[in-house]
């Protein structure tokens, strides 16, 4: 079989990416969306984008920054899960949560994790992961250091998911954050929709992730 070798992305983004072309390009098609939907806001939930947010507020900066986080544990067994049920053969290379082949995976190493002071030391094991709970961890524990990080410079607001879908009250204070409005549709859909999720078991860590996946669980208010 011929392996065909592609660019791997960039995971961490800046306003030194930003191009005159690219601000116009997104702005008008920002502004197109929010004048056919009616919208004052549009909101991209997109994970990686807690290591782009001055790439982000370079483009639009207006832009409010919600570093949304739920236990470490129930994220890990989602991404399983996504992996296992979603993740297909195509012409030869695996697809799922880790990107074609693990070109994701592969850049979050040396991308995040070569650049964390806790993980860093272990980059040769940690690369070789295979198993999906494992490699949701890393993820997990450099996202969440990474929006720590903004909550506690301001850049950002920290939004726990275990309050947000149980409390109108606290999805107010979202909502007054992003400068909007209480809204009768979006008060009726969240009642409806949302859940407060059922915790998930944990299960053992490799030895050289499991005592900074703890630590960063107690930071967010979890038990060990």
């Amino acid at each position: 079989m011929v392996v065909i070798k592609k660019n791997v992305g960039l995971y961490i983004l800046d306003e030194s990416h930003v191009t005159s072309s690219m601000k116009e390009d997104a702005n008008r098609i920002y502004a197109h969306y929010g004048l056919v939907s009616l919208s004052s806001r549009v909101v991209d939930k997109y994970p990686e984008m807690v290591f782009r947010t001055s790439y982000v507020r370079d483009i639009f900066p207006d832009a409010k920054f919600l570093f949304l986080y739920r236990n470490g544990w129930d994220t890990c067994h989602s991404i399983d899960l996504w992996s296992k049920r979603l993740g297909v053969e195509t012409r030869g290379e695996c697809h799922d949560w880790w990107g074609a082949n693990d070109r994701k995976w592969h850049a979050l190493c040396k991308q995040v994790v070569a650049c964390d002071e806790d993980l860093s030391p272990f980059l040769d094991q940690i690369q070789e992961y295979s198993d999906h709970v494992h490699r949701a961890a890393v993820e997990w524990i450099v996202t969440m250091k990474k929006g720590l990080e903004l909550v506690e410079r301001n850049l950002a607001m920290g939004v726990k998911y275990e309050d947000f879908v149980v409390s109108k009250d606290y999805r107010n204070k979202v909502l007054e954050f992003c400068n909007l409005s209480t809204d009768e549709n979006f008060d009726s859909y969240c009642e409806s929709v949302l859940k407060a999720p059922s915790k998930k078991k944990s299960v053992k860590l490799p030895s050289e992730i499991a005592s900074v996946f703890n630590e960063v669980m107690k930071k967010l208010g979890y038990e060990k």
